[in-house]
């Protein structure tokens, strides 16, 4: 099975060329928005940790990617943090 026929709810690994970074980071993006995903559920202090290494660039695409496969938990961000958009420049 193809990845087109599966009902794999994550499209993650079909879209993510699009939103790599060219920041020197040889890190798939695809990893970076995983690393995310967990901080999120780690909360507050755990995605600060998270993002804080990464370059603007890498921020940006992570989230932008993440709206795309998992806009719900984009979401769960925002309001968790609601200055969290200041934090990605």
């Amino acid at each position: 099975m193809n990845l087109d026929e599966s009902d794999n709810s994550s499209p993650i690994y079909e879209v993510g060329g699009d939103w790599e970074p060219n920041d020197g980071d040889s890190t798939p993006i695809q990893t970076s928005v995983t690393m995310l995903r967990e901080a999120i559920v780690g909360g507050v202090e755990v995605v600060k940790a998270t993002i804080c290494s990464w370059t603007s660039e890498r921020r940006w695409c992570a989230v932008l990617l993440l709206e795309e496969v998992a806009e719900g938990e984009l979401r769960k961000l925002e309001g968790m943090i609601p200055s969290f958009y200041t934090w990605l420049s």
